[in-house]
């Protein structure tokens, strides 16, 4: 994660969701409905997103695509302080802001799809495979929302790495090892069917050169 933050940075991708803005926790209760998008995030890391279901507990709860390790991520409610801390273990040791992501010609009854959609997919936890750039927790709410599989900080990290595969890997040629090497495992998650014969082929080299392989 420390990695990541430091390629965000260093190449300015900001993976604030676009239409969002910015609101206080403790606001949240009169700031949010059921079925709004809502995600959680800090300057140059990755955003989390999830569904809002109820705001009638103790806690308002929502309902996202997490887990622990990417691997064993599936659908499952939460809190929102939780969900703000970026799971249980985080709680008390930081919240990151929140945000609401707004949708042009909303209307109650698309908010109340959303929400049921979000509720009804707790009942099949595990039907999703996670990938990072195809199924991912951001990915899942906008499918709540609008019925596909879509993430804007996943096109924004895909656009970077296949745009300059070549300056990325000069930056840390004559840098630590553990940095190409995680570079190279940026590159290698790149979904052969976005780059050209070209660009793949200009990868497979540049891997080759660093005895890296994609």
């Amino acid at each position: 994660m420390k990695f990541i933050t430091t390629f965000l940075r260093k190449n300015d991708v900001d993976l604030r969701p676009s239409n969002s803005e910015p609101i206080d926790i403790e606001s949240a209760r009169t700031r949010l409905y059921p079925g709004a998008h809502v995600a959680a995030g800090t300057p140059y890391e990755h955003f989390h997103h999830g569904i809002v279901i109820d705001l009638t507990g103790i806690d308002i709860t929502i309902v996202h695509y997490w887990g622990a390790k990417k691997s064993e991520a599936r659908v499952q409610a939460t809190t929102l302080p939780i969900f703000a801390a970026g799971g249980i273990k985080k709680l008390g040791t930081r919240s990151r802001q929140l945000y609401i992501v707004n949708y042009e010609d909303d209307t109650p009854e698309k908010q109340q799809q959303t929400c049921e959609l979000a509720k009804e997919l707790l009942k099949t936890p595990d039907v999703f495979k996670y990938n990072i750039f195809t199924q991912n927790c951001e990915g899942f709410a906008y499918f709540c929302r609008m019925g596909q599989w879509k993430s804007e900080q996943a096109t924004a990290l895909l656009n970077c790495l296949k745009n300059k595969p070549k300056q990325l890997f000069k930056t840390t040629k004559h840098g630590k090892k553990s940095n190409v090497n995680n570079y190279a495992c940026l590159f290698k998650i790149i979904p052969n069917d976005v780059l050209s014969p070209t660009d793949r082929d200009e990868l497979i080299q540049l891997c080759e050169q660093y005895s890296l392989s994609v």
